[in-house]
């Protein structure tokens, strides 16, 4: 991830591409053995076998592709992809040209490889370089399209959702980001959920919603008390239902 001019921008944005990989990871390793387990059960021979091995070297494909555009990308802007943060380069055009440049790369994983995890990734982190170049309208498109695309279940999906939430943050639609902030913290299979409720009732608050407010903080008290605790949510609570 790179450093960005708007430093607001930078600090929000930062660890969506690690939480990615992160997950991606483990979707990788467990439909491995989700496959494995179904054809034990099924046990009708070869024909399975060769389509998963198809389905994996598929997507091991696609994988490389991906990191092939990520080590272009961290190369053009200077740096290493190893780096936990990409220093922003002197030359502004060299940023703008190795965003463009990255951009049409990730582009080409989704179409090139449709509805394998390596473009799901892809998506998600053309969208965050956009957001990045200050294309909040384009991020906030893809985002809504890349929902769309996945399932109700999909582990990636509560990472679509919030950068989604975030871009709408940004275009000042506050009542419309925390409604993504607040799924992505109710999907039961996420493991950030109280982080998300906290940001749908920031945005709940900037949108003046104090009902919304509420109840997002009751979300956190229920799902995460721990950040509950560390935000003094019972302190909120007790303003906005009016106790004293």
């Amino acid at each position: 991830m790179t450093t960005r001019h708007h430093g607001e921008t930078e600090a929000r944005v930062e660890g969506f591409e690690g939480r990615i990989e992160d997950v991606f990871e483990w979707l990788t390793d467990h439909s491995k053995e989700a496959v494995i387990g179904v054809m034990a059960f099924l046990a009708i021979g070869g024909g399975i076998s060769l389509l998963y091995e198809r389905g994996q070297s598929q997507e091991r494909a696609a994988q490389l592709q991906l990191s092939e555009v990520e080590d272009g990308f961290a190369q053009a802007m200077g740096g290493s992809r190893r780096a936990l943060v990409l220093a922003e380069p002197a030359n502004p055009e060299q940023a703008s040209s190795a965003r463009e440049e990255a951009l049409t790369g990730l582009d080409g994983v989704i179409a090139d490889h449709p509805s394998s995890l390596a473009a799901t990734a892809a998506g998600l982190r053309a969208a965050e370089i956009q957001i990045a170049m200050g294309r909040l309208g384009d991020a906030e498109q893809r985002l809504g399209e890349l929902a769309a695309e996945l399932g109700s279940e999909h582990l990636l999906r509560p990472s679509v959702l919030r950068l989604r939430g975030f871009a709408l943050e940004e275009l000042q639609r506050f009542g419309e980001a925390a409604e993504m902030y607040a799924a992505a913290g109710a999907m039961e299979n996420y493991y950030d959920r109280g982080a998300s409720w906290l940001l749908a009732a920031m945005s709940y608050y900037r949108a003046g919603d104090a009902a919304g407010e509420l109840a997002a903080y009751q979300e956190i008290e229920a799902v995460d008390p721990a950040v509950a605790e560390q935000q003094m949510v019972r302190d909120r609570m007790t303003a906005l239902a009016g106790v004293r």
